[in-house]
């Protein structure tokens, strides 16, 4: 909760996502990362996932 509301009044994330976390959980994290992937491969490494979203990712988890 702390990151989704640091990302909306630190950084700007658009709030009507909920913050930066909610967005990915309601994003799906394999899509996201399937499309950070892509994005990645296209634009570059700042695109790269962490490892710990790859992981979560692949136990079909949420952030929490």
């Amino acid at each position: 909760m702390d990151g989704n509301i640091g990302s909306v009044l630190g950084i700007g994330f658009p709030q009507h996502h909920g913050g930066v976390f909610q967005y990915i959980n309601s994003y799906g994290l394999v899509a996201f990362v399937s499309r950070a992937d892509e994005l990645a491969k296209r634009y570059g490494a700042r695109f790269d996932v962490p490892a710990s979203l790859r992981e979560l990712a692949q136990l079909n988890a949420r952030y929490r």
